[in-house]
């Protein structure tokens, strides 16, 4: 553990290596044990490594600063501290910043967690490509305190708009419609300033104002952060006593009063924001709201309140119409649920239990040696083999045909498909969830070559047994990082791959039987799905285009290749098989200027990292 003089004395050389961080993952922390594990794990499961973690207890009384020193243990990029006493939330908030030095910041509540693997690389390239953005924002989910997705937030249009005009949608509202700093990233010399500590519910949005005054705004239209909302929260606290209502007023006349500002606010924005202050504050808002009335005029301020009154009824009842409407799609998937169990249980009761079919579909390249391992896990359990077969210079079909004749494989289906300028994640997608649209199997199990799914535990289950009893429509799959060995002649192909580890031993985060077990290295993605549900891939299978109810968690193991030889291999075939498509979406584009002299340097850095070497 780190103290506030340790942190400010540390040595020359640490400094330097904090200097070489490209971003900053703060973590202000204060009684957040009940939620900080799963914040943590969601951190380090990211594909980002260029980063450092900073973690501040603000002098909690639980088991937080325990559970961070075992985290701290485990990963050489987490730095942590606790404060003298209880600064409160802002001073600590501005406590992670001036101690931070990465480029860029990315606050992560420790109630809240990141949903993507991806999450930091996408926010960071948006920054990288736009040197004009001083804010990065993302599409989020609320999540309530059992982890359930509530509501999934999306406020604009994806790409990159004017800052002031963010500004002015926000205080048109009286909203926070960029969200907690847990769902954006900016660069930390604009922000420089830090957080008003005078506000307490409002400082975020006042410092995203800050920084939207110095640049432009960049959103990214997909899902990459979760903000968790429950009862013990600070910002419910803060809604019950009354310091939205004062710090609504503050804010607002603060920001109309900027220079400049008024000329780019529109006059619904004027009338909202005096329609509101004057229903939420009464008599002491009427000094505030005297210039803005001016500004608007009163004949309109009249013609825009009988709009008000007259439209408010008919957005009601949309309003109401579309939660009936959610209710109804609610429970019908409930009703589905329970005349499935129903029809099971009498199946069951009457003797026929139906064999359910299961599928897999991959995409194989350059990977001979993992066809047997692939072929092996999954042959016992799985009826067809559907295998997109990218023509290379190995024997990788060879070795799936013998394989599966080995082990009596019912059906194995190897179509050639070749991208004729290089390999593109989105014709690979396409192409697996056009497969996955035609399939006729009850469940589907979309993986990597190099990703192996099971129940859990292994010993005495049965994948198709637990599926047969499954009522969701998707599994996801918790896959926890497996490196084999130094070549491939040291993997012994007739045992499953999910025991040839070269180091450690399997350890999962979950209560099994009552015994608390610590996952580490892990990323969830959803794996197996029912085709008629019509479930489609976002590129890289790590999420759904649509979101499918399924509560039920499989494990797994992801092969790593963790040697130099096979380490190269994997990332000269990655540079040199991308399309100029995949550069334009940012598709793997951190693999086209990479040098095998920036691999071997950054493999000589981790060599005496035991999870590796």
């Amino acid at each position: 553990m780190w103290t506030g003089n340790d942190f400010c004395a540390a040595n020359k050389k640490h400094l330097n290596y904090l200097w070489r961080m490209k971003v900053s993952v703060l973590v202000p922390v204060y009684n957040g044990e009940a939620f900080l594990a799963e914040c943590l794990e969601s951190i380090l499961a990211q594909d980002f490594a260029d980063m450092e973690i900073l973690i501040a207890d603000d002098a909690s009384t639980d088991g937080s600063a325990a559970l961070v020193e075992r985290y701290a243990a485990r990963d050489s990029r987490i730095r942590w501290w606790k404060n003298p006493g209880n600064p409160g939330l802002g001073r600590n908030f501005n406590c992670c910043l001036r101690a931070a030095k990465g480029e860029y910041i990315k606050y992560v509540h420790q109630d809240d967690k990141l949903i993507s693997r991806l999450a930091i690389r996408k926010m960071v390239e948006a920054l990288d490509n736009h040197p004009e953005v001083s804010l990065v924002n993302s599409m989020s989910q609320v999540l309530d305190e059992h982890s359930r997705v509530i509501e999934l937030r999306k406020y604009f249009k994806p790409g990159v708009m004017d800052g002031r005009q963010v500004i002015v949608k926000c205080l048109e509202r009286m909203s926070n419609m960029i969200g907690e700093p847990s769902v954006v990233m900016f660069r930390r010399e604009q922000a420089a300033r830090g957080f008003n500590e005078q506000l307490h519910h409002w400082l975020d949005l006042d410092l995203w104002f800050y920084l939207l005054e110095q640049g432009r705004f960049a959103y990214v239209a997909e899902p990459l952060c979760a903000f968790r909302r429950h009862a013990a929260q600070q910002s419910e606290i803060d809604r019950h006593s009354g310091v939205v209502s004062m710090e609504n007023l503050a804010l607002f006349k603060h920001w109309f009063e900027r220079l400049g500002l008024q000329e780019s606010m529109w006059r619904q924005a004027l009338f909202t924001q005096i329609y509101d202050l004057r229903k939420k504050c009464g008599a002491e808002a009427e000094s505030s709201i005297k210039g803005m009335m001016h500004a608007l005029g009163r004949n309109r301020y009249v013609l825009l309140w009988c709009r008000r009154k007259i439209s408010r009824p008919f957005e009601r009842l949309i309003n109401s119409v579309k939660r009936r409407a959610n209710k109804l799609n609610e429970g019908f998937y409930k009703f589905r649920i329970k005349t499935l169990q129903l029809f099971s249980l009498l199946r069951r009761a009457m003797g026929r239990s139906r064999r359910i079919r299961i599928e897999v579909i991959t995409m194989m390249y350059n990977e001979a040696f993992l066809a047997p391992l692939f072929m092996r896990h999954y042959a016992p359990w799985v009826d067809e083999f559907t295998i997109f077969y990218s023509e290379s210079l190995d024997d990788t079909r060879r070795e799936l045909e013998i394989t599966a004749t080995q082990c009596n494989v019912k059906s194995l289906n190897v179509i050639p498909f070749e991208f004729p300028q290089g390999f593109d994640d989105m014709r690979k997608i396409e192409c697996i969830n056009r497969a996955v649209n035609k399939s006729s199997a009850d469940f589907v199990i979309c993986v990597d070559a190099d990703e192996f799914v099971h129940p859990w535990p292994f010993d005495g289950t049965n994948p198709r047994d637990e599926l047969a009893k499954e009522f969701g429509d998707v599994v996801y799959c918790t896959m926890f990082q497996s490196y084999r060995h130094v070549t491939d002649t040291d993997i012994d192909r007739t045992k499953p791959p999910l025991f040839q580890r070269r180091h450690g031993s399997l350890e999962l985060d979950l209560n099994v039987d009552g015994n608390k077990m610590l996952l580490k290295d892990s990323y969830t993605k959803p794996c197996i799905v029912r085709p008629k549900s019509g479930a489609q891939f976002e590129v890289g299978c790590h999420r759904l285009l649509v979101p499918k109810r399924g509560l039920t968690k499989w494990r797994g193991a992801h092969w790593g290749r963790a040697d130099r030889f096979c380490l190269l291999r994997c990332i000269r075939d990655r540079r040199d098989r991308l399309s100029e498509e995949n550069r334009l979406y940012q598709f793997g584009v951190q693999h086209f200027n990479i040098t095998e002299e920036q691999i071997l340097a950054e493999l000589k850095m981790h060599e005496n990292d035991p999870r590796l070497f």
